[in-house]
C-alpha cells in the first residue's frame, strides 16, 4: 500500500505533466499547496523532496519551489505510452494500424508502450498511474467511448484518440478528414454523369461511419444528386456485412430506377459488395461505378481495379507524434487534427452508361 507522502507524490506528479503547473513556473507555498493537496505539510514536503530528488523540481533558497523546464519535458518525452482498443498483434498485422503505428512509433523514439482493455475507467486510472504513464492512446474509439475516456482525461491523463474526430474539449483527436473524403468521391461520380448514387456503411457506433453518412448526404445535397433515402444504407446488421450488403442490394434492385454508381463506406463492405455485384452478373464499371473508402492490396490488383480514397495512415502517425510533443505541459484546449485523404483513380469508375 503506498503511504501518503507517496500518493501526494503521484497528485503533484499528475500535475506537472497535465499542466497545472507549467516549467519554470513557481509552485505554491508548502502551506497553500498542503491545504489544496488536502495533506499534511510533512506528507507534502516529503512528495516535494522526491520530486526534487527525481530532477523534476528545484527549491531556490528564500524563493521556493519551481518546475525544472528541460526536465520536465524530457521526463514527459520519456514516458510510457497506453494504447487502448488494441493488441500487439493487431498493431503488427493490420493493413490499417501497421502503418500508421509504425509511423507514429518511429516519429516518437524508444518509449514504454502498455497495452489495455478500457472497461473500467476508474481503475485503469490506477493501473495507469502505477505505470507512471500520463499518455494514453486510443485507438478508433466509438461514440459511447467517450464518458469514459473523458473521465480519464479528467484525472489528469492527455488521452489522445487516433482515427476518430472526437469532438470533445478533453480528447485531442487526429483523423483522416471524412467528411472531405465523401465529397471528393461524389464529385468524381457527378463529374461522370452519375445521380442515383447508393451509399453503404456499417459499425455506426464508429466516428468514421457517423462522418462518413452525414458528409454523403451533404454532398449528395450540394452537387444536386438525387436524394431518395432508399439509396443510403447504414447500419450494424447483426448477421453481418455480408447480410447488409445483400440487404441492401435486393432493396436497390427493386428499385424502378437502380443506383448506377455505390459508394463503399469502408473496406470492410467493399469485397463482400464486389462479390454480390459479380453474383448479380453486374459489371463494374460497365453496369455499376463504384468508389471506396479506404485501400487495400487486393483493390488495385483486381481485374477492375477499384477507386478508393485512400486513408493517409503514415501522415496520421507524423501528426499524432507531433500532437504528442505539444502535450508537454498543456493545459489549455484540446487538439484536434483533420488530415485531407487522397483519391486514387483506378478502372472502376466510368462515365453513366445512358442505354
Amino acid at each position: 500500500m503506498l503511504t501518503k507522502y507517496h500518493l501526494i507524490h503521484q497528485e503533484l506528479l499528475r500535475g506537472l505533466r497535465s499542466g497545472r503547473w507549467q516549467a519554470g513556473e513557481q509552485l505554491p507555498a508548502l502551506p497553500d499547496l498542503a491545504r489544496q493537496l488536502g495533506a499534511s505539510r510533512w506528507a507534502t514536503d516529503r512528495a516535494l523532496h522526491m520530486l526534487i530528488a527525481e530532477g523534476l523540481l528545484e527549491r531556490v533558497p528564500k524563493q521556493g519551489t519551481f518546475v525544472r523546464e528541460a526536465t520536465l519535458r524530457g521526463a514527459y518525452q520519456r514516458a510510457p505510452i497506453t494504447v487502448l482498443g488494441v493488441s500487439p498483434s493487431d498493431w503488427l498485422a493490420g493493413d490499417y494500424l501497421g502503418p500508421m503505428m509504425g509511423t507514429f512509433a518511429a516519429d516518437l523514439g524508444e518509449r514504454d508502450w502498455v497495452f489495455l482493455h478500457l472497461t473500467d475507467p476508474d481503475a485503469a486510472t490506477d493501473r495507469l498511474q502505477s505505470f507512471g504513464s500520463p499518455i494514453v492512446i486510443s485507438i478508433n474509439p466509438r461514440k459511447d467511448d467517450v464518458p469514459a475516456l473523458e473521465r480519464l482525461a479528467s484525472a489528469g491523463l492527455q488521452v489522445l484518440c487516433l482515427g476518430a474526430n472526437v469532438e470533445s474539449s478533453r480528447l485531442h483527436s487526429v483523423a483522416m478528414d471524412n467528411m472531405q473524403a465523401m465529397q471528393i468521391g461524389l464529385h468524381t461520380l457527378a463529374q461522370l454523369g452519375h445521380r442515383r448514387v447508393g451509399f453503404l456503411g456499417t459499425f455506426t457506433a464508429a466516428f468514421d461511419t457517423i462522418d462518413r453518412e452525414l458528409g454523403f448526404r451533404q454532398g449528395v445535397a450540394a452537387l444536386g444528386l438525387d436524394p431518395d433515402p432508399r439509396l443510403v444504407v447504414c447500419r450494424t446488421h447483426p448477421e453481418g456485412v455480408a447480410a447488409l450488403v445483400e440487404e441492401a442490394f435486393t432493396c436497390w434492385w427493386s428499385l424502378p430506377e437502380p443506383p448506377t454508381a455505390i459508394f463503399s463506406g469502408g473496406v470492410a463492405l467493399t469485397h463482400p459488395l464486389l462479390e454480390a455485384l459479380a453474383t448479380r452478373a453486374l459489371r463494374v464499371p460497365d453496369d455499376v461505378s463504384l468508389v471506396a473508402i479506404d485501400d487495400s492490396p487486393l483493390l488495385a490488383h483486381l481485374a477492375t481495379p477499384v477507386t478508393v480514397i485512400r486513408q493517409p495512415l503514415e501522415e496520421m502517425g507524423h501528426r499524432a507524434a507531433q500532437v504528442l510533443e505539444l502535450l508537454v505541459g498543456h493545459a489549455g484546449s484540446a487538439f484536434h487534427v483533420l488530415v485531407p485523404p487522397t483519391l486514387i483513380e483506378r478502372a472502376s469508375c466510368a462515365a453513366r452508361n445512358e442505354a
